[in-house]
């Protein structure tokens, strides 16, 4: 709030949170990515990092929940993506 935006800077923290393993770097760095967002869009390697979240958290892509959660995930995104354009 009280520091200027930007989106590059900001990514780049994120990337170090999710080379330190930290999930909410891998989300930011998802999310970053398939929104472009400090960064060049790459919605597969968003889609990938998305999918690795799961895989951290015990769900496959391959089961019902791991699938619920993966459309959770990508909703998540979205409705982050959305709020920040209209606050």
């Amino acid at each position: 709030r009280g520091a200027p935006k930007d989106p590059v800077e900001a990514f780049r923290w994120s990337e170090r949170a999710m080379a330190l393993g930290d999930l909410r770097g891998h989300f930011d760095v998802a999310y970053s990515k398939e929104f472009g967002l400090g960064t060049a869009v790459d919605a597969a390697q968003a889609k990938q990092i998305y999918q690795d979240i799961l895989t951290a958290q015990g769900l496959e892509s391959d089961s019902l929940l791991g699938q619920a959660a993966a459309s959770f995930l990508s909703l998540a995104a979205s409705g982050r993506y959305v709020a920040c354009r209209l606050l």
